[in-house]
């Protein structure tokens, strides 16, 4: 079962880095508001991550290096976009297209699906555990989900103190994340 936690965490940790980056966006928000958005992001998350691991399970192989074949540009480009249109918005206050895109629910379900691609093809391995592989999907999708949740409120207490600042550094964080997976992946098929 540890094999599954460890599993678990490092699959979430970009979830939890967009999270945080959502949070400080949507910090100016009352903070109701900010603690429902975070949970709404750790929902989002964790159902994108469980699925997306289970898919990968019940899909196998063939599946599975087709998507490690394209996952990482996916990825890539909807991070970046977003992370561009919250950077945009931080640096044109006032400009809605731009925030809703990064920060409304577009931009959280394309931020779910970009930080998820990778746990279908960990979902391919979920026949070498000797745990249920219901279970394996359990444990990534709560563990998404309390990460998430974790850096939604951890980046809105941040984006409160820090304002348009924190928002920025949010879409940043983003476009290095999305760049970090594209260089990662593209280092190790050389």
């Amino acid at each position: 079962m540890t094999a599954v936690l460890i599993l678990a965490v490092a699959l979430a940790m970009d979830a939890f880095a967009v999270a945080l980056g959502r949070g400080a966006a949507r910090a100016a928000e009352h903070i109701g508001r900010r603690v429902q958005d975070a949970l709404l992001a750790a929902g989002a998350f964790g159902l994108a991550q469980g699925v997306m691991a289970w898919l990968g399970w019940r899909l196998g192989v063939g599946v599975g290096g087709w998507i490690a074949a394209v996952d990482h540009w996916i990825a890539f480009g909807l991070l970046a976009v977003i992370g561009g249109r919250m950077l945009w918005g931080a640096l044109r206050p006032g400009d809605d297209e731009a925030e809703e895109i990064g920060t409304g629910m577009i931009g959280l379900i394309g931020a779910a699906m970009a930080t998820s691609i990778d746990a279908a093809a960990a979902g391919v391995a979920i026949p070498a555990f000797s745990v249920s592989g219901l279970i394996v999907c359990g444990v990534i999708a709560l563990t998404a989900f309390v990460l998430s949740g974790i850096g939604g409120l951890m980046g809105a207490a941040a984006g409160a103190r820090f304002g348009a600042r924190a928002e920025a550094l949010g879409g940043l964080l983003l476009i290095g994340i999305g760049t970090n997976i594209l260089v990662q992946h593209l280092e190790s098929s050389t």
